[in-house]
């Protein structure tokens, strides 16, 4: 050993003058070791195991201050440049000091996802983090599936006082799907929350039917004229016996 030099939380040490190694604090009074001192090839593998669990722990503990799964964990030992056996020895303590816990992971991933992901964009994405089958299993258990789609539900309709009552419908039964909601469930909230809906339809369909008007009456006449708004206005999600019943108002007002 031909150098040994304090670096931060770290000591370097140089070995025959062209290797350096950062070597854990406590790993220099643990072994005795000073410059010009020779280890044995035992003790040097010993020295350096034990420095090499020590580094990748003080790493791992590091990462860890940001909650992640096992599996996320043990990608990133997998980017240290230890062995196999020192990565799987960090990640076994960690594991049972409960520093990496998938179930409490899981569980606060479930409640802080819950308004932005459905079921199954959230076993998805928990999959892809390497969260295992019996716990998905265990956290779904208990997923309030249709509550938080009534919930999702009525927040939408707030936002779609401009929009027919079947837009709106729509809109949101595609906003559930893809965030993973069952179409029962989706179904059953939007049957079960369809009065909060705030929309007044009549006046969406006075202004609706007018700026058609505005658009086709000087291109088309009569019949035609009134077959080009029916198509329109249904298009925009009024139902065909309210745009009857609108444009037959309309004629009566017009004699």
């Amino acid at each position: 050993m031909t150098g040994l030099k304090k670096a931060k939380s770290h000591v370097e040490i140089t070995f025959d003058e062209h290797m350096t190694i950062l070597v854990e604090s406590e790993l220099v009074i643990k072994y005795h070791l000073y410059v010009s001192q020779q280890l044995e090839d035992e003790t040097y593998q010993s020295f350096k195991d034990e420095n090499d669990y020590l580094s990748t722990l003080r790493f791992a503990l590091t990462k860890l201050k940001k909650m992640m799964t096992s599996k996320e964990l043990s990608d990133l030992l997998k980017l240290q440049p230890v062995s196999e056996r020192i990565q799987k020895k960090v990640l076994v303590y960690v594991i049972d000091k409960h520093y990496v816990d998938d179930l409490s992971y899981a569980k606060t991933y479930m409640m802080l996802k819950k308004y932005q992901e459905g079921p199954s964009m959230m076993k998805h994405r928990l999959k892809e983090k390497g969260i295992s089958e019996e716990i998905l299993n265990i956290i779904f258990s208990e997923y309030p599936a249709h509550q938080i789609a009534r919930e999702l539900v009525i927040s939408k309709f707030k936002s779609m006082k401009k929009k027919t009552k079947r837009q709106a419908f729509q809109t949101i039964k595609m906003h559930l799907i893809s965030k993973g909601f069952d179409q029962e469930v989706i179904e059953h909230a939007l049957l079960k929350e369809q009065d909060t809906y705030q929309g007044d339809e009549s006046k969406l369909l006075k202004d609706a039917y007018e700026k058609c008007l505005r658009m086709y009456q000087k291109k088309l006449t009569g019949y035609e004229l009134e077959q080009k708004i029916k198509e329109k206005l249904y298009q925009k999600g009024f139902s065909y016996d309210m745009i009857k019943a609108y444009l037959e108002e309309k004629k009566l007002q017009s004699w």
